[in-house]
This record gives structure tokens, sequence and C-alpha cells, in this order.
């Protein structure tokens, strides 16, 4: 129960954590120990929809989608439906197979996901790194101390161009622009 507890605070739910406990710890069969992790995860849903069902978010609207639990709840129950009447019908290697092909397909899109991020995060990390240059005495960075252009040489103007819409570009003064 405190597994559980535990495991609905952090929005898990609980059966992935009960059923292994039930089946090894406590020597249940698999039955009935879906069962009671069933009544676990119920248990656990009406708690977590009683606190949530009087809360409003900051514009006085309720937390809960209830248009979106409309819309999402019949396809749901659904296949819950045809879920079980398939599992009743199909040999266990087949479940099995289908389990194993869902597994697959859902490591592969979060391992696509993750390494999307990654990308995202590493480009984030070097731009960070590249902005945090250590910056000498006069104003430059190392990088700018070895370009032909000193940091004196560019000014802004202040002025707007109203021929290109820009206001205020960085001109040079050596260059003669």
């Amino acid at each position: 129960m405190v597994i559980s507890g535990f495991a609905n605070t952090g929005g898990l739910g609980g059966g992935a954590l009960m059923s292994p406990v039930l089946l090894i710890g406590f020597n249940y069969d698999a039955t009935k120990a879906i069962q009671i992790v069933y009544s676990l995860v119920f248990g656990g849903a009406v708690g977590n929809f009683l606190n949530v069902v009087r809360v409003k978010d900051k514009s006085g609207k309720p937390v809960v989608d209830y248009d979106l639990s409309m819309v999402c709840m019949p396809p749901m129950l659904l296949g819950a439906t045809l879920g079980v009447l398939l599992n009743r019908m199909s040999p266990p290697v087949v479940i099995i197979a289908g389990l194993i092909m869902l597994l697959i397909f859902v490591f592969l899109k979060v391992m696509k996901k993750a390494n999307v991020e990654y990308k995202k995060e590493s480009i984030k990390i070097a731009e960070l790194k590249a902005s945090m240059q250590p910056v000498l005495n006069d104003g430059t960075s190392q990088q700018d101390t070895s370009t032909d252009q000193s940091q004196d040489d560019i000014s802004i103007n202040p002025t707007d161009d109203k021929k290109s819409g820009k206001k205020g570009e960085a001109t040079t003064s050596s260059m003669g622009v």
C-alpha cells in the first residue's frame, strides 16, 4: 500500500510496481495479483480525483479538463473492451509477441526523442560555452584580439535608417561604411 501511495504521488499509478511485489513477494497467482492491483490503482485514481476536483487555475477554470476526458474516455473504454476480448481469444504467444512489439516501438520512439533532445541541449551548451569566453581588460574577448579590427572601430549609429527601416545599425569607422 505504501509503495502504491508513493507511485500515485509520482503519477505512475502503482500498477507497474505493485504487480511484481504481489507476484514475487507475496506469491499471488497472476489473476489474483492483477485484480488487487486494479483495485489499488482505482482507489488511487479516485483519491487523486477527489484532491483535484475543486482546484482551479489562475484564470478560474478547473484544473481537470472535462471536455478532454469526454473525448478520451470512449476510445479508451472501447480499447479496454477489445483488449479483454482479444486476450481471451488469442493464445499467450500472440499476446507476448504483441507486448514485445509494443515495447520495442515505445523504446525506439523514446530513444528517437531522447536523441533529438540531446542534440538540442548540445547545441545550447555549445552556444553557452561560446558566449562565456573570458573577457580581457579592454572589453574584447580573446577571439576579437586575433582580428585586424579592434573594438574601438565599431560604433553604434543611433539614428533611424528610414529606407531600410532598421534602427541603430553597427557601422565600422575604419572601413568608411
